[in-house]
């Protein structure tokens, strides 16, 4: 079997079908649908065991609740394909084409991993909601040198549902995703960053990702902010365990978290903002390699994290 897609399932029966239905409909059809029900109380077990019991490609594992690194975890234990692709439940695939476009990108046999574009859409409507971003041309790489050139691009995303990768690299332990933390996808990266030796940038467009008001990505609480710099702590213990491009990469890319940290505290409450303006990974900032990143930077020198907060906060207010 080629792929495995893996669904974790909690709570959202509103959006499921539309996730499944987005997966079943594809050309290519040597894969299989893992649903990791996470202890959902609303109607999502049931449609979970409709699906399982009404198409062969389909099986439902249901779990007590341990959020969504222990159903990815999960999933990965009970995986039969030699890719693994993570999916979430209230997101969707834009195109049945999706499977044969990574599966022709994987034909070489050489390659570990294959990363794609996504687009944001409306919680309920499914209307775009972003810009498509320009074409950069679809690629491989094979070297940490030619990462950065991907990160420099804005089309390496700090996320695990973005990409194909093989089941051979999970076997060799180390891949786990950390259970109970917020944006886990962050640090998890790194590590798998780390372990491919060749990987595929495509410019197909595959994923719509849902903007809700509750995501965790919309309300940042101090948990969201702890998180993060214990994601940060180990990815600068990884800097400082490796050596040559590999480290210079993984700088650029804590840079560009580092980044992503400030624009995060703008959505935080104001006690927030104040607790976290030190900005321990700061310094990482020099690294960044995007116009968003460098732009931070700037700022950041000019009026410190706080007025840079302060000042993107009111930018917005009158934009």
């Amino acid at each position: 079997m080629k792929f495995s897609v893996i669904i974790p399932v909690y709570q959202v029966e509103q959006y499921l079908r539309q996730c499944i239905d987005s997966v079943l409909r594809q050309s290519f059809t040597d894969y299989e649908v893992i649903l990791v029900d996470d202890g959902s109380t609303d109607g999502s077990t049931a449609i979970c065991r409709e699906y399982a019991g009404r198409d062969s490609r389909v099986r439902m594992i249901r779990q007590a609740n341990g959020g969504l690194s222990a159903a990815r975890n999960t999933g990965v234990g009970a995986a039969r394909g030699d890719y693994l692709i993570f999916l979430d439940s209230d997101d969707y695939w834009l195109t049945a084409s999706g499977l044969g476009q990574i599966d022709r990108c994987l034909s070489d046999g050489r390659t570990d991993a294959v990363f794609w574009r996504y687009r944001k859409v409306a919680e309920d409507d499914n209307a775009f909601c972003d810009e498509p971003s320009e074409s950069f041309g679809a690629a491989y790489c094979e070297s940490p040198g030619q990462l950065i050139d991907f990160i420099r691009s804005g089309s390496l995303v700090a996320c695990a549902w973005d990409l194909a990768v093989s089941r051979a690299l999970f076997a060799r332990g180390g891949l786990d995703f950390e259970p109970g933390a917020f944006s886990e996808d962050v640090e998890w990266l790194t590590r798998l960053l780390q372990r491919i030796k060749r990987c595929a940038f495509t410019d197909m467009t595959l994923n719509a990702y849902r903007v809700r008001g509750g995501s965790i990505t919309k309300n940042i609480r101090e948990k969201n902010l702890l998180d993060l710099n214990s994601h940060y702590r180990r990815i600068s213990q990884y800097i400082d365990a490796t050596e040559g491009e590999t480290a210079r990469m993984l700088r650029v890319y804590l840079g560009e978290q580092t980044a992503n940290y400030v624009l995060a505290l703008v959505l935080a409450p104001a006690e927030l903002q104040k607790r976290f303006k030190s900005c321990e990974y700061r310094p990482y900032l020099r690294y960044c390699v995007t116009r968003r990143g460098k732009m931070i930077r700037r700022l950041t020198r000019c009026f410190g994290v706080s007025g840079t907060v302060s000042l993107i906060k009111t930018v917005k207010r009158f934009v």
